[in-house]
């Protein structure tokens, strides 16, 4: 066989191929100058026994990716579960970061102190790692409360809540509470450690509300009560038009004024003001939002002690069905459809002042009780 030399002879001198019915390929070199492509030398000759077609490949990704080949592959039923997916007994357990659910009247169960487990005491167990066991449960608590102030805080933001609900306004009344003590108590809580239930009850008024122990949450009504009971033993000694002299008193009986100003003798008139009148609106607003969400029958048991504690009535030692009803007093004499704003905080004021057991005389010089000219 000859070599070309000629442009044209290289161009011809190409070898070809042809496919055979058994897959293989025919290759040839056309003679030089020949025009012709159908010579065919010998198969001895010409043949090159190599399998035409590639053997497909798949690539295999990972689980997350689906899987790709240059071969067609048969059409899976969509409810068959691919062979990658995990099976359901090693499924990890679904993540729920949901924001905890409320109703209209009660606010979410995070606005209030979690359960508090302490390790029961076992006669084999050593002193030492009791103590230690109980200082943990206690550390498990305060997380727990302050994950709980972080949960009002996203609930909030979130812009899910009714703001005409009365569980938005006391969410928010709480979350504002226990802001305003985050920054120490989380100090304390740092430094101090399991010796916090210890160091807060120096300072108890500094521990937001979800972080009170029951013990604390016991020994903080106790106190307030007895200051009640103080302060309106006083209240007889003064005027009953002195409205001035009226409202330090008034902020002792509704707990609005810290301890300290009891051992100091006085409290300037100015900040008990201020105080007094924000709170007095708020429970015009609360005590409207009560009647209207369905009365002291729609709330919990825990919110029924609460909004005793708002309203200066006397919890300690009383049990929920009996609140319920002083609470059902209480919002049958402030709340009067048509009563003007004024005359219902008149009236809470006398409720403050005179105490639960002069409630009748009230209940007969209430303006709003009268029949005759009465509110609609």
């Amino acid at each position: 066989m000859t070599r070309p030399t000629s442009l044209s002879a290289l161009r011809t001198s190409r070898p070809l191929f042809t496919s055979t019915s058994n897959g293989c390929l025919s290759k040839f070199w056309p003679a030089s100058g020949s025009s012709s492509t159908s010579l065919i030398a010998p198969p001895s000759q010409l043949f090159v026994h190599r399998p035409f077609s590639v053997p497909s490949r798949q690539l295999h990704f990972s689980p997350t990716q689906a899987r790709l080949s240059s071969a067609p592959q048969p059409k899976q039923d969509q409810q068959t579960t691919p062979d990658w997916q995990p099976s359901s007994e090693h499924k990890p357990p679904p993540k729920t970061d949901v924001l905890p659910s409320h109703d209209d009247i009660n606010p979410p169960a995070i606005s209030r102190p979690p359960p508090l487990n302490l390790p029961q005491r076992d006669p084999d167990t050593p002193t030492v790692k009791h103590l230690f066991n109980t200082g943990k449960a206690y550390l498990t608590f305060y997380k727990t409360g302050l994950k709980q102030i972080w949960g009002m805080t996203k609930l909030i933001r979130s812009g899910s809540l009714a703001e005409e609900a009365r569980s938005t306004l006391i969410l928010r009344q709480r979350w504002s509470h226990d802001i305003r003590r985050l920054p120490l108590f989380a100090v304390i809580l740092v430094v101090c450690g399991e010796f916090t239930p210890f160091v807060v009850l120096l300072v108890p008024q500094a521990v937001p509300f979800t972080c009170r122990i029951p013990r604390q949450v016991e020994k903080l009504r106790k106190v307030a009560e007895e200051r009640r009971r103080i302060a309106r033993e006083e209240v007889k000694n003064v005027e009953r038009e002195s409205v001035e002299a009226k409202m330090p008193l008034q902020a002792r009986i509704l707990g609005l004024m810290n301890g300290l100003w009891d051992r100091v003798g006085w409290v300037p008139t100015w900040l008990a003001k201020g105080k007094v009148e924000r709170w007095l609106r708020f429970l015009v607003k609360d005590d409207e939002m009560l009647v209207k969400g369905g009365g002291v029958e729609a709330l919990n048991g825990d919110e029924v002690v609460l909004a005793c504690v708002d309203r200066a009535i006397n919890t300690v030692g009383r049990d929920i069905e009996e609140l319920r009803t002083v609470l059902g007093k209480w919002l049958k004499l402030t709340t009067k459809e048509g009563a003007p704003e004024d005359d219902r905080i008149r009236t809470i004021e006398r409720l403050v002042l005179d105490g639960e057991e002069n409630w009748k005389v009230v209940e007969k010089e209430n303006p709003m009780m009268r029949s005759p000219g009465g509110y609609s």
